[in-house]
């Protein structure tokens, strides 16, 4: 019964306690990439590809096991191109080469890296994730207030853009811009997508159309985030930085892995200082798996991660670091299923 009890309040009233399990998650191979600005880009059967945010038409292909890298260079249609925020994704055997500000997508040969299709009449975005290879989600801006809109648009069907406005939700009286801050998420095993805030503990998931499935809380305490904004004859502002609840998110397989700055309730400190923390969630169940650390090396910081088969990949200071889950991690997600 008290261990009936302990795990509700875990996973229904949790007061910011985590569950560590130290050994689900094993250090197994890293790789020095010399510079600490690249991102992933996407994954195939074999190998890992990131883009690099300052060349953005070079791809480093690294196999998974580390061992073996190859560079490449993505071949534009037209050079000419204004370049302001380029978002490259892999998704064997096409990639696509989007900027959402211009905006423009180009597709092309992952084979090849050569571009052979260009499409302009698209909406604005501030972020994308591609669902499938003419399907994506976006997130927008609304043309006559600026709030954040979650969107997909798919490249066959005339570029027709849908939304769900309803998804993000706001205090009374918020801007939608500001305290609806955070990063969209793709789950390519149980075809699930969503949004995590940045600024406080909450989430969406729904299915490639954009139909609400759950709304989630992440264990911390943060229900409304401590955003204070100065408005003007020229626009808003913000007076404070936020505390940041949610930073990298990863999802795979029905888990939704979301990198916390904030320390819980019986955190190790030390632990939490060199470590990078990342809380699991069950997108099926709703609840609150467990955590574990992710090493910071000398004081390095993580840049991201992703989720990929039994692989946890980090980008951590200029390395592309391993991790494998366990057998009991393994068992866990199809229990918690």
């Amino acid at each position: 019964m008290l261990y009936k009890i302990a795990a509700y309040q875990l996973q229904k009233e949790n007061p910011f306690i985590r569950i560590f399990h130290a050994k689900w998650v094993n250090f197994e191979s890293e790789i020095d990439l010399n510079v600490n600005s690249y991102y992933f880009a996407g994954f195939d059967k074999n190998n890992i590809y990131l883009a690099n945010y300052t060349a953005p038409t070079h791809i480093l292909q690294i196999d998974t096991t580390l061992s073996s890298k190859k560079e490449s260079m993505i071949k534009l249609e037209d050079t000419n191109i204004p370049i302001k925020k380029v978002a490259i994704q892999v998704n064997p055997p096409f990639f696509y080469w989007m900027d959402g500000t211009v905006p423009l997508i180009m597709k092309g040969n992952s084979n090849e890296w050569k571009v052979t299709s260009t499409h302009h009449n698209i909406s604005f975005f501030t972020q994308i994730e591609t669902l499938t290879n003419h399907n994506f989600l976006i997130r927008t801006n609304n043309a006559k207030n600026g709030e954040n809109i979650i969107g997909t648009f798919n490249l066959n069907t005339s570029l027709v853009f849908h939304s769900n406005s309803n998804l993000l939700e706001k205090q009374k009286n918020s801007d939608g811009i500001f305290e609806t801050e955070g990063s969209l998420f793709h789950d390519p095993i149980s075809k699930k997508t969503g949004y995590v805030y940045r600024y406080k503990n909450g989430y969406v998931v729904t299915d490639y159309h954009l139909k609400e499935m759950v709304r989630g809380k992440t264990i911390d305490t943060f229900y409304q985030p401590n955003i204070k904004i100065k408005r003007n004859e020229k626009g808003q502002k913000l007076e404070n930085l936020p505390t940041i609840v949610n930073n990298k998110v990863a999802a795979y397989n029905n888990l939704l892995f979301i990198n916390s700055p904030l320390r819980g309730q019986f955190d190790h400190l030390k632990s939490w200082q060199n470590n990078a923390t990342v809380d699991v969630y069950d997108l099926a169940s709703n609840q609150y798996l467990f955590s574990f650390y992710i090493p910071l090396y000398n004081g390095q910081k993580l840049h991201s991660f992703t989720v990929n088969h039994s692989n946890l990949y980090a980008l951590v200071g200029n390395k592309l670091v391993k991790y494998t889950f366990s057998n009991e991690f393994k068992t866990m997600g199809k229990t918690a299923h």
